[in-house]
């Protein structure tokens, strides 16, 4: 019984004492990858929207479904397809990510690009923000 007490007066102490506990999280500020443009090659004619098909990052498929649990802006996931309403972004993993992307009127047209962030930092909680751009043409069919 006296054990007992002791650990009922003593516990409140040892709490106070304990530092914080629980998941150190990391703040993703910015997608990794933003599609910022995209132009007809014949006329400068800005491009939107698109279809992105076969994502992969460092040469390995993505599920677009679990990528669009992540942090994504102005993408929407339709009948199966990825559609980016331009500019859009998503992603949080550096790498090289590879697409199939595809517009009405235009050539289907592999874009590959290195992502990465520009500003990260560790700690707890640690953040990243400012990811990288991508701009390119589609070629009309």
């Amino acid at each position: 019984m006296k054990k007992h007490m002791l650990l009922f007066l003593f516990l409140p102490l040892l709490l106070a004492c304990e530092p914080q506990m629980g998941p150190c999280v990391h703040i993703y500020e910015d997608p990794i990858l933003t599609i910022q443009s995209v132009t007809s090659e014949e006329t400068g004619d800005a491009i939107s929207p698109l279809i992105i098909d076969e994502l992969k990052l460092d040469s390995n498929e993505m599920d677009i479904v679990f990528m669009m649990s992540g942090i994504t802006k102005n993408l929407t996931f339709s009948d199966s397809l990825l559609i980016c309403t331009v500019p859009c972004g998503f992603g949080t993993e550096e790498g090289t990510y590879e697409m199939t992307v595809s517009a009405d009127g235009y050539s289907d047209s592999t874009v590959s690009m290195q992502a990465k962030y520009e500003n990260s930092n560790s700690g707890c909680p640690g953040s990243s923000s400012e990811g990288s751009q991508i701009s390119f043409t589609l070629t009309p069919e």
